[in-house]
């Protein structure tokens, strides 16, 4: 939720509620027009049982619709709004029968999660923009900063969560694939069954992240 949602549903019905006393107090102030609080009898006295009331009272009730409809709408942006995939390659492999390169680029938005339970060949991750996490199965969290290089293999449950509120995480991909299959993702879904170990990092729940550090001393980037 924006700051910008936040103001606007605490400040609207506090300003409109501040108009409507405003106007009433000027018009008291005239006695020329009927009071929005109350009917002014000929005889000068108002009427605080006035018909405006109830005017009054929609008016603060819609203000208060809509400052719910405002968050409502945000929230449901962050739920709807999935990583964006590119594919701009896809090759076969010199050599090598039935296997192709994929060179992907996926677009985490704020907030969004990209998990998957399996990948059917071996991956290379580059982070080239944003904030995030990586979580891998059976693996401490790593967090993913522009970068960072992580090589995952096939049948290891992951999870990928953008944790800045504002940027969008962008990671380029390699994939080493048999030809005709493709990359799998949930976008914006919560770790399935084979993935209860990583529910933790779905729902923002991180704790120490490692940062760039090495499993192997003799191979560049995070190697899972």
């Amino acid at each position: 939720m924006s700051w910008f949602v936040v103001f606007a549903s605490a400040v609207l019905p506090i300003a409109l509620l501040f108009i409507v006393l405003a106007m009433e107090w000027l018009q008291r102030g005239a006695g020329t027009t009927p009071s929005l609080l109350g009917i002014r009898r000929r005889d000068g006295a108002v009427n605080k049982g006035g018909t405006q009331r109830p005017m009054i009272l929609t008016l603060l009730m819609f203000a208060g619709m809509l400052a719910l409809a405002l968050i409502a709408g945000q929230d449901l942006n962050a739920q709807t709004v999935g990583p964006q995939v590119t594919t701009p390659l896809r090759t076969e492999v010199a050599g090598v029968e039935d296997m192709e390169w994929n060179v992907l680029t996926v677009d985490v938005a704020p907030g969004a999660v990209d998990t998957r339970h399996f990948r059917p060949g071996v991956e290379l991750v580059y982070v080239l923009e944003g904030a995030g996490v990586l979580g891998v199965d059976g693996q401490p969290p790593v967090a993913l900063n522009p970068g960072i290089v992580a090589t995952l293999h096939p049948k290891q449950p992951q999870v990928f969560k953008n944790t800045s509120p504002t940027q969008t995480l962008k990671v380029l991909v390699v994939l080493l694939l048999a030809r005709g299959h493709q990359r799998p993702m949930l976008a914006n879904g919560g770790p399935s069954r084979h993935q209860k170990g990583l529910e933790h990092i779905a729902n923002g729940d991180i704790h120490q992240p490692k940062t760039n550090e090495r499993k192997d001393p003799t191979r560049p980037g995070l190697v899972f």
